[in-house]
């Protein structure tokens, strides 16, 4: 908090009529070692710097970035990572501040006429080596955890704003490659395109997963004559390889299976399956849920299923549709969810039962809720009815016996 030297700074006109007066102060105090030409647009660009302390694998430092700036409100964004703990403000948030001087701006997070108020004040100094320092009126510890703030003094790190995902890399960025790549929305759209690619055969093989995957790629292209022309190619050929990979998997999962082998799992796994056990929610309360499973025979090689899965604290998963036998040898079926992403479900017969699959993700996606998950889920064929019939959910089923065992 800044202090006050009078009780009637607590209003906020007050405040910001002081403000303003002190800011104009400095203008005048200033105006000689000023740039000749100041604009709103000398506030745009990236600011702060990062680095790698000895013996840590987190980067530690701040960024502020400043775009859009259009009369005197500019879009920032802040963030801040120390030892001690984190201040954010995504960039998804859309914030802005007020240019009230040349030098000087200003973000109310909170309405100052709110008792804990939280204003952040920018004031921009230099020229030679431009920097914004950043001061904190009033309380913003909610965007905060640890002993850490906003407050700080942040060196303009480049005036083009940066691209890449990874951008505490781009702050600390002191190889060719990472510079081209932060520099570049072109490179940092192909840089995402394989990300979301990687991760999502990651998911289908879990033992070609590297974490180090990106750095590999962005360091090979260090010692290159032109390590951007370098990124684009080799981000394009993993691209490629793991199309590939994608193209061979989905393939498989959608070719039909013997159709001898496809009648014998439909007869072996069809009938109601049910699971009762303890469940709980976020207070400590206890109750009794029951998941269900029914499956019917749609044809020789097909088999109709409907389930309905229950979690902790209320959220459940809930699907239903038309599986066929692949060559695999399970069930699966596919098609678009609701985010527009290809949701494989698979109904996988086993020596004791039926299991689930996900193996994208994307099935739960729109059918969990955030709890909720079709992974490790298993129907024993000790808790089926060997018939066809609906089976009625009763959260509240309390059986004489005890919770069902899978």
């Amino acid at each position: 908090m800044i202090p006050d030297c009078n009780h009637n700074l607590e209003k906020p006109g007050v405040r910001l009529a002081v403000r303003i007066a002190l800011s104009a102060l400095i203008v005048a105090g200033f105006a000689a070692g000023l740039p000749a030409q100041n604009s709103v647009q000398d506030w745009a660009g990236e600011w702060g710097e990062y680095h790698l302390p000895p013996g840590n694998t987190e980067l530690l430092g701040h960024h502020l970035t400043v775009t859009n700036c259009t009369g005197d409100q500019c879009k920032f964004w802040i963030r801040l990572a120390d030892t001690q703990g984190s201040c954010n403000i995504s960039k998804y948030i859309g914030k802005s501040f007020e240019i009230e001087t040349p030098i000087e701006a200003v973000a109310e997070l909170y309405p100052s006429s709110l008792a804990s108020h939280c204003s952040l004040i920018f004031q921009k100094s230099g020229s030679d080596h431009p920097a914004i320092t950043v001061k904190v009126d009033g309380d913003c510890s909610s965007y905060c955890s640890g002993k850490v703030s906003f407050a700080g003094t942040f060196p303009l790190r480049s005036r083009s704003a940066f691209f890449a995902d990874d951008i505490e890399s781009c702050y600390a960025a002191g190889m060719p490659a990472r510079a081209a790549l932060c520099a570049s929305q072109q490179l940092s759209a192909q840089q995402e395109q394989w990300s979301q690619l990687d991760s999502l055969v990651s998911e289908i093989y879990p033992k070609m997963f590297d974490s180090e995957k990106q750095k590999k790629i962005i360091a090979a292209c260090d010692a290159a004559k032109d390590p951007a022309a370098c990124l684009a190619n080799d981000f394009q050929q993993a691209i490629n390889e793991l199309n590939t990979l994608l193209s061979k998997w989905q393939t498989a999962e959608m070719q039909q299976g013997d159709p001898a082998e496809a009648k014998r799992k439909v007869a072996a796994i069809t009938g109601s399956y049910r699971h009762t056990f303890r469940n709980g929610d976020m207070s400590g309360d206890t109750y009794w849920s029951t998941d269900t499973l029914e499956i019917q025979r749609a044809s020789d090689h097909s088999i109709l299923y409907s389930t309905e899965l229950n979690f902790s604290n209320g959220h459940s998963c809930s699907k239903s549709g038309e599986a066929i036998y692949n060559s695999k040898g399970f069930f699966v079926d596919h098609g678009k969810n609701d985010i527009g992403e290809t949701c494989y479900f698979e109904v996988i017969p086993t020596a004791t039962g039926v299991d689930f699959g996900d193996p994208t993700g994307q099935c739960k996606e729109t059918n969990c809720g955030t709890r909720g998950s079709f992974h490790n889920t298993h129907f024993s064929f000790k808790r089926r009815i060997a018939r066809e019939g609906k089976v009625h959910l009763d959260s509240g089923d309390d059986p004489a016996t005890g919770p069902a065992k899978k």
